[in-house]
């Protein structure tokens, strides 16, 4: 059963926002239908490219919190040190959504009954479950070396650790499970730096991290978007990339300490700046 938390009601002036929102959108509701008529499969692009990038976004504002958070990363139910866990979730979801706001200009949007709307409050859902069950202990010894990853056997340096990728892969089941595969949130990593097997790049993000992103002139830290296909469907898919930064270099760096050689497929750890993947998204489009 999935499960819908409702955390609207802790930012007053974005609940005002919505219930906004909601009366504009009822008044609207019937010539908009009508316009939707009209729409070309641009248009539907460039409202999806708007809606990945808003959902990438703020999934990675939150890992931001992750990363930064030692405690957390060590033991999230030990971290709380007699917070509660709601107060640490609305403290969470406070600090994720001013990261978005400072990243992008502007608030992150309403999670209304619109399509775009929806699939906002699932990633809202899925981030909100996966730190009520981390504070509560609920992944405790379920994180220990594994053949499904690349880390060297016998490396245990990571075990029972919640680590920022760790989170980034149970929002990411999260939210696929709750969009129902409508849309899919993945992280991805050139051939090289895989860590997890499963983050493999297809066909299509092989060809933006490989020839895309280090094109002479593409602008750094922009998501590469684009109509194609998935699985035979057709699908609007972007690209985020990301570069390492002083919070990754500890895990995928190469100087003495640091543990690049030891977990990735090609066993060598890279500097900083370097490429080091993307968060990729899928949003399935009708017709």
């Amino acid at each position: 059963m999935v499960i819908h938390y409702n955390y609207s009601h802790f930012c007053e002036d974005q609940f005002r926002q919505l219930l906004r929102k909601e009366n504009e959108m009822k008044k609207l509701k019937a010539p908009m239908l009508a316009l939707l008529m009209l729409l070309s499969v641009d248009t539907f692009a460039m409202d999806n490219k708007q809606l990945a990038f808003q959902l990438t976004t703020l999934f990675r504002s939150s890992r931001s919190i992750v990363t930064k958070n030692k405690p957390f990363i060590g033991n999230p139910r030990e971290s709380l040190k007699g917070e509660s866990p709601d107060d640490f979730i609305i403290s969470f979801l406070i600090q994720t959504k001013k990261i978005y706001k400072k990243t992008t200009g502007s608030r992150f949007p309403p999670t209304d009954d619109t399509p775009e709307g929806v699939l906002r409050g699932h990633l809202i859902d899925s981030i909100v479950s996966v730190i009520i069950k981390a504070v509560k202990g609920q992944y405790e010894g379920v994180f220990k070396y594994s053949p499904a990853t690349h880390f060297k056997k016998g490396v245990n340096v990571y075990d029972n650790k919640f680590l920022p990728a760790r989170y980034a892969v149970e929002v990411m089941k999260e939210f696929n499970a709750r969009t129902e595969g409508k849309a899919l949130l993945k992280l991805t990593a050139p051939d090289k730096l895989l860590v997890k097997r499963s983050n493999a790049p297809d066909e299509w993000e092989k060809k933006i991290l490989n020839s895309i992103f280090s094109k002479a002139g593409y602008e750094r830290g922009s998501p590469f978007s684009e109509v194609t296909t998935y699985k035979g469907q057709k699908a609007f898919r972007q690209l985020l990339p990301e570069y390492y930064k002083k919070g990754c270099i500890g895990c995928h760096g190469a100087e003495a300490g640091q543990n690049g050689p030891n977990i990735h497929q090609s066993g060598k750890g890279y500097p900083l700046k370097t490429l080091g993947g993307g968060i990729s998204i899928i949003i399935l489009m009708d017709g």
